[in-house]
């Protein structure tokens, strides 16, 4: 497998307690591609602007180059371009051969369709001899490991990843909880050691965490006992001092922006945003009001697109972005615990509402990038069961939804939809077990979406009381 690493040197820098500025108009939000890797890469250059001093000559069959300016660029060609002998086909830039292990899932039928392709040979990941598994992430029978349902599991475009927990730990004799984090590989192996992000919380700690993909890394956004904070990962694992976001806000989320990232949460019921850069974890201007009047939101983003969710008086209003201008805005429906995920088709929201029961049930509401609003979708409303806390991922043409389930068994559930053809098709038991699971966290991955969970006894290891564990879960036969 092919890996770019950028490494980001983080420098202490001191925390600042946040002033919001309610008064200030609602600002439109940064779009950037800064977090997806150049399909292009520069090698050799002469003056710019002067092509006939540029000499370009590809000598690799998986790489084209090209005069651009002055400057020679090179850029892949597209995966499965044959190269070398027979059966050695271009994967990601390199002449690789064909088959189970080369880090292209064949779709199907001829050669044989893949549900996974790691290119690595490690059994103990989600992907096992080019069909997805089970990956135990954290299991012991000295902790308790538990998932919480949100934006938990964020996605790098250079093809890693990083999830987070929240773990009962040992603190000077004290038992108390702490938030974890664990870097993976494209198949799902953890890489490196366990990171602490928040530690020393107390037990039965109510607030979230939430991570987010960024140029360098990730930025982990979480609820402590001094406020909101922010700390971000970088892609080789290490990890900056700890910003203070706003000592008095509530259920942070981050999105990436050109040169940084941008941290949204409640202050009260305002849906506040604040820019930092990603060089020192610093502001680059004043905190700013985007709604009033806010319960709940959700925040995702894309390439090219970022989507913002939230409820207000139990009705959920949907924001759409590209080039730091709004280019769509709906009434989506009546409810809360949203759910969003985008990406260049389409974006997807996810709720519960009580309103036929006062369980719960699960609904989701598609829209296309070019504003095009499409009905509502029943996911969940079997009756005697409480559907709540969902949780979705957009694939290429439709999306996945997983949701809490209290009914006779307890769990949680999935169900897969088609945008244009939404007929539920139940998929629970396919990657999950049934049992007590919770904690539900989907994203689009790189060729599938990522499932993480948390379960009790007795999955895991022998005497844990409860463990962690993510699945991949491919897209439909012919699509990637």
């Amino acid at each position: 497998m092919r890996w770019t690493l950028l490494v980001c040197l983080f420098a202490c820098v001191p925390t600042a307690e946040l002033e919001v500025d309610a008064g200030t108009d609602a600002p439109p939000l940064s779009v950037t591609t800064a977090h997806v890797p150049a399909a292009t890469v520069v090698t050799d250059g002469g003056p710019a602007h002067d092509t006939a001093s540029c000499t370009c000559v590809s000598d690799d069959p998986c790489w084209v180059a090209e005069c651009v300016d002055g400057h020679c660029v090179r850029t892949p060609v597209a995966d499965t371009t044959e190269c070398g002998e027979a059966g050695w086909h271009c994967v990601r830039g390199e002449c690789r051969e064909r088959g189970c292990g080369d880090g292209y899932r064949e779709p199907g039928p001829e050669p044989v369709r893949e549900e996974c392709d790691d290119a690595n040979g490690s059994s103990q990941d989600a992907c096992d001899a080019c069909r997805t598994t089970i990956a135990t992430l954290a299991s012991s029978a000295d902790a308790w490991s538990e998932t919480a349902s949100g934006q938990t599991l964020a996605l790098h475009a250079l093809g890693a990843g990083l999830v987070a927990w929240i773990e009962e730990r040992i603190e000077e004799h004290e038992p108390t909880w702490a938030w974890i984090a664990r870097r993976l590989d494209r198949g799902g192996s953890a890489i490196g050691d366990p990171i602490v992000l928040v530690p020393n919380l107390p037990l039965g700690w109510g607030g979230s965490c939430a991570l987010a993909s960024i140029a360098t890394g990730w930025v982990a956004t979480c609820d402590t006992l001094d406020g909101a904070v922010a700390r971000q990962v970088a892609l080789d694992g290490a990890v900056s001092p700890t910003r203070l976001v706003s000592s008095t806000g509530w259920m942070p989320r981050a999105a990436s922006r050109e040169g940084g990232y941008d941290v949204l949460w409640l202050e009260g019921a305002d849906l506040v945003l604040r820019s930092f850069d990603a060089e020192f974890g610093a502001p680059t201007g004043p905190p700013q009001t985007i709604a009033t009047d806010v319960s709940d939101f959700a925040l995702a983003t894309s390439r090219e697109h970022r989507a913002l969710v939230w409820s207000s008086d139990a009705e959920l209003s949907l924001r759409l972005y590209a080039d730091d201008s709004i280019v769509a805005a709906a009434y989506v429906g009546e409810g809360g615990e949203p759910a969003v995920s985008v990406n260049e088709q389409h974006v997807v929201v996810a709720w519960s509402s009580r309103v036929a029961d006062t369980r719960g049930d699960v609904f989701a509401r598609s829209m296309g990038v070019d504003g095009t609003m499409r009905d509502a979708v029943t996911v969940a409303d079997r009756g005697n069961y409480a559907e709540t806390v969902p949780s979705v991922a957009a694939l290429a043409t439709g999306f996945v939804i997983g949701w809490h389930e209290r009914g006779s068994y307890g769990g949680a559930n999935l169900a897969a939809f088609d945008v244009d053809v939404p007929e539920l098709d139940l998929v629970r038991n396919a990657v999950m077990p049934p049992g007590d699971q919770g904690g539900l966290a989907l994203a689009s991955g790189f060729d599938d979406a990522w499932l993480l969970w948390s379960a009790g006894a007795p999955f895991g290891e022998s005497g844990a009381l409860r463990s962690v564990f993510m699945t991949l879960m491919a897209e439909g036969e012919g699509e990637r």
